[in-house]
Parts: C-alpha cells; sequence; structure tokens
C-alpha cells in the first residue's frame, strides 16, 4: 500500500490518541493482515477523523463514547476513553456523555458505561 497522505496523517493521531501507530487496531490478534490495518489506519484516523472539518476530534472522540456506551461495546469504549483523555478531555466530560446515554439506552447500559469509564479513570491516575 502507498503511505498516502491520509494514511501519514492517521498514524500520528493514532499514536496522540492511542501510543500506537495502529491505534485500537493494534495487537487485537483479528486476523487482520498488514494492509487492511493501514487502510483502516488511513480511512479512520486519518480522513474521518482529519479530512472531514465540521467536527472536532475531540467531538469525534465524545460521538464515538456515547456510542459505543450504547451500544455496550466495552473494551472499545475503555480503549476511547483513554484516547479522549489524551486529546484533552475532563473526566467529568467524559462521565457527562455517558450520562446522557440513559435517555437514549437506559440506565443499566449507563450504569455499565460509568464503570468502564470509573476503571479507565482509575488506571489513567496511577
Amino acid at each position: 500500500m502507498v503511505q498516502s497522505k491520509e494514511y501519514q496523517q492517521g498514524v500520528a493521531l493514532a499514536r496522540q490518541l492511542f501510543g500506537t501507530e495502529d491505534g485500537e487496531f493494534e495487537g487485537l490478534g483479528l486476523p487482520l493482515d498488514d494492509d487492511l490495518v493501514k487502510e483502516l489506519v488511513a480511512w479512520l484516523y486519518g480522513y474521518m477523523m482529519q479530512e472531514r472539518p465540521w467536527l472536532s476530534t475531540r467531538l469525534r472522540l465524545l460521538s464515538g463514547i456515547s456510542m459505543l456506551t450504547c451500544l455496550q461495546r466495552e473494551e472499545m469504549l475503555a480503549d476511547w476513553i483513554r484516547a479522549a483523555l489524551n486529546n484533552g478531555c475532563t473526566e467529568k466530560e467524559i462521565r457527562e456523555v455517558i450520562v446522557m446515554m440513559s435517555i437514549y439506552a437506559g440506565w443499566p447500559v449507563t450504569r455499565a458505561g460509568l464503570s468502564v469509564a470509573a476503571t479507565v479513570f482509575s488506571r489513567e491516575r496511577s
């Protein structure tokens, strides 16, 4: 795969958010070949999160947290909470986004999301 501008931007943002070149795709243990991982990095972190100018990266992260909470994708939620913290979002903002999801997804889903957040916050503080 040619290392496009989007791929280079994607790697830079993945490192900023997740601390690795492949972002959340790093070490998943999934049968992803290197080209597919590079395409995902280019598309998600290079194009979707940077080339589309209408939302900031920060707002995209908070939106992702809200959706992952509603979908009960707790492992990915933890990754995106860490990424949001690495991008300057506060614990209070992250908690509030999760609490807002009680309107749409119900309290049990919100409670699970808050539990994930509490675990991430605790680990990040130590």
